[in-house]
């Protein structure tokens, strides 16, 4: 299974209040998706945090910011990432 669907627990403990559980998991994922990294860009927290944003096909606006929000609390780095953008 893909590291990528771990983001989802991330999330919604860190809306939950769970932050720094969130944090622990948030940074267990980005070791394990650098681990097995075949971007064109280097592994950055920067440009994991672009992917995984946009690995899954979210169509409501909404429910994306809501993701990106909570992987922001949870201490991915999603500023300057925009919805339906890669």
């Amino acid at each position: 299974m893909s590291p990528a669907f771990t983001i989802w627990g991330c999330a919604a403990k860190a809306h939950v209040g769970l932050i720094e559980e969130a944090k622990v998991d948030f940074t267990r994922t980005l070791k394990n998706i650098a681990a097995d990294w075949h971007g064109q860009q280097a592994a950055t927290d920067e440009s994991m945090a672009r992917w995984l944003l946009h690995v899954f096909p979210i169509a409501i606006r909404q429910d994306w910011e809501r993701l990106a929000a909570g992987l922001a609390a949870a201490g991915a780095s999603v500023e300057g990432i925009e919805f339906g953008v890669w």
